[in-house]
């Protein structure tokens, strides 16, 4: 089975079905078919870890982005809108 094609899932420990637990699942769309029908979604994987793993994954420093990075991004846009 695959992983996901833009996130780590290195970082978190595999898991069982549990209370207090998450499961991710992942698809890819079938084969293409004619013009009219609708292409299936194929299962891809699936993966399952702990509400707190995930919860550290987005506080822990080194999963965060450069300081002010998200002020830049929004001041070049606004640049970009007064040409």
């Amino acid at each position: 089975m695959g992983e996901f094609s833009s996130v780590s899932v290195a970082h978190f420990s595999r898991t069982p079905n549990q209370p207090g637990s998450l499961t991710f699942k992942w698809y890819d769309v079938g084969p293409e078919v004619p013009p009219g029908h609708i292409r299936a979604l194929e299962a891809g994987g699936q993966f399952t870890t702990t509400i707190d793993q995930v919860a550290l994954a987005f506080t822990a420093p080194s999963n965060l982005p450069p300081a002010g990075v998200y002020q830049e991004a929004i001041e070049l846009e606004l640049k970009s809108l007064e040409r």
